[in-house]
């Protein structure tokens, strides 16, 4: 061994290696599993918390669930109702249609002011035909990571796949739908690109993504084909594909990609609009129905008071204000003044009355407010006084709130100038009776202003005027005309003041006294000197 060094010293390097092999190869798999391990659990949390925050919140209504509604309970739109059983019809039984050659739409759009009843007219179809509803929000879909707003318009198209197969039909109900389905391109979008791609900011992949699911409703998904390639070798007939109408909402339709509401798509748009007249007294009396009321309750005036009221606005001020309101002053049923004490607060806000105002501050405010009341009493024959206030309410120390008897789509030229000078009332009265102006008309001007610009548009000043503003020609002699007319206005509105001037200061002292009037009081405190002469 002495002789040859190199063999002695492999054999010795031999039984070492014998000697730690499995040690050395224990060590190794450990080192190597918990590598593996530590990356497997890395992996499954990761994958688990991906999933966890690109589920979506749902709104679900199954059939049979107590929250649903059908269009017995949708108050008020009675031709609304008559087209939308015709897609009803279709969410029942499709045979027919399709024997006719006929397909199916796959979507619709629902346009309208907020507080209109898109989202309960949704609701009601589902409920009508006995389908489930699953509703989402347009801005739940947006997430913190890249691709996360895909994958949950994918998991929720997915989830309506599911329901449709299972329960024949199903609706999906996008709310703010301009969230995901804003016109894409842009300067701003594009400059987003990056930094909002990668805290998952709407830049066009979800919109991207709910295009293709929408047209592939009425297709079988890929692992559906796979399915139905599987159940053929079996013998059995293919899945039950079912019918997803997809319903959008929103009330800002001008901003919504063109692809989107393309026929074929949500190509079509229905406009749910305030109601009427006779819309709002079915509104009102079913939402009375459901409440303990005395019997002094006068429908009459609610439905003229309401002119322009949204269902949601009725629905909070009876089901909510009114029940409250009675209920703290200890009423076992709920009276007509808690009905419309209820209706003024949704309309107007909470009372937020100033208790040490000044004398001089509160005749100021007093005098400007009735002075919008007895030009409103005499110029506006169309509209009637609801309430006259000078409690202070939402910012405002005090208010004039007029209705229209009728509803009205279109206005004369004296109906604009009138309430014109109605704005200017309060300036003027202040101007008539204390000989100088007081702060509190800057809303009064505003209002101003929009009517000056409707004039303008609809060509009162003539036509010129209305191309030259369209084009940026006005020029400051076209201003000057309507400087002029303005302060023609407000002399008028002076002149009518000082001919109605006891009017003027006994609706004052009134006001001041009470604090706020209905406009029924008001109404017959001017009659009254009316009838006197």
């Amino acid at each position: 061994l002495k002789r040859h060094k190199t063999i002695t010293k492999l054999l010795i390097a031999s039984l070492v290696m014998w000697a730690l092999v499995p040690s050395v190869f224990g060590i190794a798999v450990t080192i190597v599993s918990r590598i593996l391990f530590a990356m497997m659990f890395m992996v499954v949390q990761f994958g688990a918390l991906f999933w966890f925050i690109s589920r979506v919140k749902t709104t679900e209504i199954m059939p049979g669930d107590e929250y649903a509604v059908t269009f017995d309970d949708y108050w008020g739109q009675p031709s609304l109702l008559q087209m939308m059983q015709e897609w009803t019809t279709l969410l029942k039984g499709r045979g027919k249609f399709l024997e006719m050659g006929g397909e199916p739409p796959h979507g619709m759009l629902l346009t309208g002011a907020p507080g209109t009843g898109k989202t309960y007219l949704a609701k009601a179809m589902a409920g009508s035909v006995g389908i489930p509803f699953i509703g989402v929000t347009g801005s739940d879909f947006r997430g913190m990571f890249f691709g996360m707003d895909v994958m949950k318009v994918m998991m929720f198209c997915g989830k309506l796949r599911k329901l449709a197969r299972e329960y024949g039909s199903c609706i999906g109900f996008l709310d703010e739908i301009d969230s995901v389905g804003a016109a894409r391109g842009g300067g701003q979008q594009g400059g987003m690109g990056m930094m909002g791609g990668m805290m998952g900011n709407m830049g066009g992949g979800a919109l991207n993504r709910l295009l293709s699911e929408i047209d592939g409703f009425g297709d079988y998904s890929g692992m559906d084909k796979a399915h139905n390639r599987t159940r053929k070798w079996l013998g059995l007939p293919p899945l039950n594909l079912g019918y997803v109408l997809f319903i959008g909402a929103t009330n800002r339709p001008e901003v919504l990609d063109s692809a989107l509401v393309r026929p074929g798509r949500l190509g079509k748009i229905i406009t749910v609009d305030a109601p009427d007249k006779s819309g709002r007294r079915a509104i009102i009396q079913g939402y009375l129905d459901k409440i303990q009321h005395d019997e002094d309750v006068n429908i009459d005036i609610l439905v003229e008071n309401l002119m322009g009221a949204t269902p949601a606005e009725i629905k909070d001020g009876i089901i909510t204000d009114s029940v409250r309101i009675a209920y703290f002053l200890g009423h076992d049923r709920v009276k007509h003044a808690d009905i419309e004490a209820g209706l003024m607060e949704q309309m107007l806000g909470l009372p937020n009355p100033i208790s040490d105002m000044e004398a001089e501050q509160e005749n100021s405010i007093a005098l400007h407010e009735a002075g919008h009341a007895v030009v409103e009493y005499h110029l506006m024959l169309k509209e009637k006084i609801v309430r006259l206030s000078i409690i202070r309410r939402s910012g405002s120390l005090g208010l004039m709130l007029p209705r229209a008897t009728t509803d009205m789509y279109a206005h004369s030229r004296d109906e604009i100038v009138s309430d014109l000078m109605v704005c200017l009332g309060g300036l003027a009265a202040c101007k008539v009776v204390l000989g100088k102006e007081w702060t509190g008309a800057s809303g009064d001007l505003g209002h101003v202003l929009s009517i000056m610009q409707l004039m303008t548009a609809s060509g009162f000043f003539g036509p010129t005027s209305f191309v030259k503003a369209a084009l940026g020609e006005w020029s400051g002699e076209d201003e000057q005309d309507k400087f002029r007319f303005l302060d023609q206005c407000m002399t008028a509105t002076e002149d009518l003041l000082s001919q109605h001037l006891p009017e003027l200061l006994a609706l004052r002292d009134k006001l001041i006294e009470e604090k706020e009037m209905a406009g029924d009081a008001v109404i017959a405190l001017l009659d009254g000197f009316k009838e006197a002469k």
